[in-house]
């Protein structure tokens, strides 16, 4: 039998670091920070390779990325080192509190259109990235949760959904692709989109009921359609923000939406 406390240090370039064995453990394997005892010694956020996510062309990190969001369980966040992670699947961020974030680099973050850090999807999806347990099912409700630093790119129908989800932080990314929306949020409340880019989909952002959502220095830029689409929307506010160069209205209004504001905007 091992003794708790045995000391194992990794090498591997990736997945290395120090373990811990911990017998508390002993029946837990999440494949990143706990191999059936011996456990990871880190501070900070979980480091996605961890789990054996890979930034390769044709390498499919769609199960790996899942696992790691179940198993930090909302109480840690997910860094992306710089690279495009494909995946053939829905990224689902069922947890409260789940939080990934790209990367920087000496201090640099990257920005909207930079494409260094992100999940590329190479099959058609209905949704990209979801916060619902069950795709489409706005009953089970998700909130604060974090995305930063990030592109989302070629996501089939919608990028990121964030039906029936309350108090999102979006900043410093990129939506870009969809079929039918960058982003699209159903019955969701009191979000804060900064400095992210909805452009060059279908639908930059569409909007249906709930509201109270925040957007600064976004941008909804170059879509087929609408640039914004608020459909029975209520309280919204945008700041600094550019709706223009889309195929459509650069803001669309369906339905009685009322008291948004806008401030220093233009399309």
């Amino acid at each position: 039998d091992l003794e708790d406390g045995l000391v194992c240090v990794v090498t591997d370039e990736n997945r290395g670091g120090t373990f811990v064995y911990r017998s508390a453990n002993v029946a837990t394997n999440n494949g990143g920070t706990i191999f059936n005892g011996w456990t990871r010694q880190y501070d900070g956020a979980v480091n996605v390779k961890w789990f054996g996510a890979r930034s390769l062309a044709g390498f499919d990190n769609a199960d790996i990325i899942n696992n790691a969001i179940l198993s930090i369980n909302g109480q840690n966040t997910i860094m992306f080192p710089a690279g495009i992670y494909e995946s053939t699947k829905s990224i689902n961020i069922a947890i409260s509190g789940t939080s990934l974030v790209g990367a920087k680099e000496n201090g640099f973050v990257y920005g909207p259109s930079s494409g260094k850090v992100g999940i590329k999807f190479t099959s058609v999806l209905t949704y990209g990235i979801s916060s619902n347990t069950t795709a489409g099912d706005d009953a089970t409700q998700v909130a604060y949760t974090t995305i930063k630093n990030m592109t989302i790119d070629g996501n089939g129908l919608v990028g990121y959904c964030i039906d029936g989800l309350y108090f999102v932080t979006m900043e410093d990314c990129s939506v870009t692709g969809a079929t039918i929306a960058g982003a699209h949020g159903t019955i969701s409340q009191g979000s804060h989109f900064h400095r992210v880019g909805f452009n060059g989909n279908n639908i930059g952002f569409r909007l249906k009921g709930g509201g109270t959502q925040s957007f600064e220095k976004c941008t909804f830029r170059e879509n087929t359609l609408q640039g914004l689409y608020l459909d029975v929307n209520i309280g919204n506010s945008f700041k600094d923000c550019v709706l223009e160069s889309n195929g459509g209205q650069g803001l669309y209004i369906d339905g009685p939406s009322k008291q948004s504001t806008f401030y220093s905007c233009y399309w």
